[in-house]
């Protein structure tokens, strides 16, 4: 057996290097999983023979290895049928381990063609392995006995076969995020992967007894088309797998990030026109495991649906809209009509069966690019106007290709990805979710917050006002086709669309403002002091009404809700609800800082409430913006704590959101301690806001993310930051061990991706008073300190901050001015300032 079991490895190694290099063409993947099949066919064989085992009994391929799919790695399971069990004994532990010899993980069972049916009866696992049950060796009139059970088992219990697999489909996809767009994707079990066609499979072989996807082409139950489709799909997730399993030496079916660069070789990607070889495997992968979810998904239902019985021109029929025969849906070729199905749809909240869906792909495909006539114009523009949810007729538009033929603009950011860990979708994906986005608005009505009003002021949008902010949700990223300022060629590209689907000049407009602005927002609270009256007065300068306001409050909502979970905060929640009242009461004339100051008295009274007037000296030095950033009660907590225990450092948690609150004197320094501090603790900090007090101290108010979310005590803090301040506590050593310390997989993915995108800006013209320094470089533990670090060494005084973070990359900004309180101008030491950071940050 040891001469038996070389002899197959060193087969074995020479297959593989054939196949690798087989791999790099796609039109070989097929052959690769095939012969890696036929192999281990062949090996199984060899191995009954050798044993010279009696031919009384059946060695069945199932599960992938079943299909003749097996991929390099892919565990491999044999069942062994045979009337009399005793008979085989000690075969199914010879074979694994011959096999665990040969690298593979490989099951065996044993089972009389009896016990196949009444196992298949208790377990849908094992029925679903027994319908990709493939002869492999041994007894044919054996196999033959199993094959008759196998048709009970294809008979038994369909209906509860099928709801269980749908069930498992949903479940599976709810798990592994609802998306294809996924930063790693699982390519078998994630959304429009290889599991969802092993789905398509077994449904269709209980329906239809199909044996495989060409089958199913040949019953005529999928059209060519999408057979083509789905092939070609199914081909590149089978060559990305392969490659996969390669690249690890081991089963693995994940594309992890610090992944994407030797995969995109292997497989002969290459630079091309604006895109680099990652974001063409990456666009690939998105465009095969969207084509697979798409086609299955509309096949699923097609055949499930397809007995049903029709009555009416166009009627609702287990809650979905179709058309009557009398339509005759096979001779319709006008592409309004089938609009108007899209528009009724959205009108009466049904979706469209996948009759319309079907016709609408054949007729959409053939529509000239950029068609310009005033019906259809007529019906967008009323689909993207009614006054109910509309984003999901979006995406089946998307679906069907009409957005990307009739707006071809769109349709060159499908699938279009970022080299970015702050995106977690793609373009078309995150301009899709932004309209679901600002339609969850309507069922909003948690009171009391700022996303209250936005609401308000979505549901009371006009229809011409809800259009154009549709549409701009839908535009606003077409301009990241040509990698520049994408909000400035977006808005360029706008113009050409605004003509094509016959907007007058008012809507062409605030499409094009709404476009090239709408990052303005965002951009501004992480970076600018909205304090600051001239951050207001710019801000003015640019949104001069109150519609331009309202609409971009709304377009930046949606837009920062859709990017990812974590970019739509409480904290910018608050900054931006202070940028909208600040523009409002300039509007109406009004003073934004008399409305604060009323505001701040108003939480001063109820804080004097709860702790009596022994506190007035304390609350009276905090500037009235501190009390629209904390509660009332937690500043009621803070002031009674820094007056009776002296502590300076406060830790809590509310609403799911850790912050860390720093009360000290203004030394020159102190902050670089804070932040050393912090970091020696693994608190990676988020974002942060400084307040200078009336008494010469400062309050620093940090949202944090504390290591693996588990509480930190003020005390230890508090307790480090003194012997820190004491020199009894050597925070530069403590940092150096935190950079020398062993990244993970992630961290360094995240690391290789963000460190090109490092810059240091230096601004004297955003304040009156202080040297604007904005730094954008990796997010780290630590990275806070190394900054200050250098502002120390050069004797600069920190007077603001803000800090934020955006995916793997921080957008730091520091209010700053020399060691005599004077804005820098003296281009040796910006030159000596920027070569400092640039030190720390690369």
């Amino acid at each position: 057996m040891d001469e038996f079991r070389e002899k197959k490895l060193e087969e074995k190694q020479i297959l593989f290097e054939k196949f690798k290099q087989y791999n790099t063409k796609r039109r070989w993947v097929r052959y690769v999983v095939k012969q890696h099949t036929k192999w281990v066919d062949v090996t199984l064989a060899e191995f009954f023979r050798y044993i010279d085992h009696r031919n009384d009994l059946a060695v069945v391929g199932v599960g992938g290895y079943g299909r003749r799919q097996l991929n390099p790695h892919s565990d491999i399971d044999i069942l062994i049928v045979c009337k009399n069990p005793a008979s085989v004994e000690g075969i199914p532990s010879k074979l694994s381990d011959l096999f665990f010899y040969l690298g593979y993980d490989c099951s065996v069972s044993v089972r009389t063609p009896a016990e196949c049916f009444v196992d298949a009866q208790k377990d849908l696992t094992i029925k679903t392995a027994l319908l990709d049950a493939r002869f492999i060796y041994g007894s044919r009139d054996i196999f033959d006995e199993f094959g008759k059970v196998y048709k009970k088992i294809l008979e038994y219990k369909k209906d509860e076969f099928i709801e269980a697999h749908l069930e498992y489909l949903k479940n599976r996809h709810k798990k592994y995020g609802s998306t294809v767009f996924m930063l790693e994707p699982n390519v078998k079990e994630g959304v429009g992967g290889l599991r969802d066609y092993h789905t398509l499979l077994w449904i269709s072989k209980v329906l239809f007894n199909s044996k495989n996807i060409i089958d199913l082409k040949r019953k005529g139950k999928i059209i060519e088309e999408d057979y083509s489709r789905f092939r070609d799909a199914l081909y590149f997730l089978w060559q990305l797998r392969n490659a996969l399993h390669f690249a690890s030496n081991r089963k693995n079916d994940i594309l992890f990030l610090d992944m994407r660069e030797k995969i995109a070789t292997q497989l002969d990607f290459s630079e091309e026109g604006r895109f680099s070889k990652v974001e063409r495997l990456m666009r690939k992968f998105y465009y095969s495991a969207g084509n697979i979810q798409h086609i299955v998904s509309f096949y699923l239902e097609l055949f499930l649906n397809n007995n049903k019985t029709r009555s009416t021109d166009l009627f609702f029929i287990s809650d979905r809209m179709s058309i009557n025969d009398k339509l005759e849906c096979r001779d319709i070729k006008d592409f309004d009509e089938l609009l108007f199905c899209f528009y009724y749809a959205a009108v009466y909240q049904k979706p469209l069966d996948t009759t319309i869906k079907q016709i609408s792909k054949k007729i959409f495909a053939e529509i000239p690019a950029k068609r310009s006539s005033t019906t259809s114009a007529l019906i967008f523009r009323e689909i993207l106007s009614v006054n109910k949810p509309v984003s999901w007729i979006v995406r089946d538009m998307h679906g069907v290709s009409l957005l990307d033929r009739y707006i071809p603009e769109f349709g060159n950011i499908y699938c279009l990805t970022e080299d970015s860990l702050y995106h977690k979708y793609t373009v078309d994906e995150h301009s899709i979710k932004s309209i679901e986005e600002i339609e969850k608005l309507y069922d909003y009505d948690t009171p009391k917050t700022f996303i209250t009003r936005l609401a308000h002021i979505f549901k009371s949008l006009k229809p011409h006002q809800r259009f154009i902010l549709r549409l701009t949700l839908l535009l606003h990223d077409i301009g990241k086709i040509k990698k520049q300022k994408h909000e400035i060629v977006g808005a360029e590209l706008s113009k050409d669309i605004a003509k094509r689907l016959k907007l007058g000049k008012d809507l062409s407009e605030m499409l094009y403002f709404l476009i090239k602005h709408h990052l303005f927002i965002s951009r501004l609270i992480s970076t600018r002091d909205i304090d600051d009256e001239k951050t207001i007065e710019e801000f003015l300068k640019v949104v001069d009404n109150k519609e331009k306001l309202n609409l971009l409050m709304l377009l930046t909502y949606a837009d920062m809700k859709a990017v990812n979970d974590n970019v739509w905060t409480s904290w910018k929640e608050d900054l931006i609800e202070a940028l909208y009242l600040k523009a409002t009461f300039s509007f109406e004339n009004r003073s934004y800082d008399e409305y604060l100051h009323q505001y701040a008295e108003d939480s001063k009274r109820k804080i004097r409430g709860i702790l009596g007037e022994n506190y007035n000296d304390l609350i009276d030095v905090f500037p009235d913006s501190i009390f629209k950033d904390i509660d009332s009660d937690s500043m009621a907590e803070y002031i009674k704590t820094i007056k009776d225990t002296k502590r300076h450092v406060f830790v809590y948690k509310k609403d799911g959101i850790s912050k860390i609150v720093v009360y000290y004197k203004n030394v020159f320094g102190f902050f670089n301690k804070i932040s050393g501090v912090l970091a020696c603790f693994d608190i990676n900090i988020v974002t942060a806001k400084s307040y200078n007090l009336s008494n010469g101290y400062i309050l620093d108010i940090f949202s944090v993310q504390l290591p693996d979310d588990k509480p930190i005590s003020d005390f230890e803090v508090e307790d480090m930051l003194y012997q820190a301040k004491e020199g009894k506590f050597d925070l530069d050593r403590c940092m150096d061990n935190k950079n020398n310390r062993y990244l993970s997989r992630l961290e360094r993915a995240k690391l290789e991706i963000s460190v090109t995108n490092v810059d240091v800006l230096i601004d004297n013209d955003a304040s009156d008073i202080y040297t604007v320094i904005r730094i954008y470089a990796p997010d780290k533990v630590g990275l806070v300190y190394f900054i200050t670090k250098v502002f120390v060494d050069l004797k600069l005084q920190v007077g603001m901050f803000i800090l934020d973070t955006r995916g793997s990359m921080a957008v730091d900004t520091f209010y700053v001015v020399d060691e005599n309180f004077r804005k820098i101008y003296a281009s040796k030491l910006i030159d000596l300032i920027k070569g400092k950071l640039y030190e720390v940050l690369i």
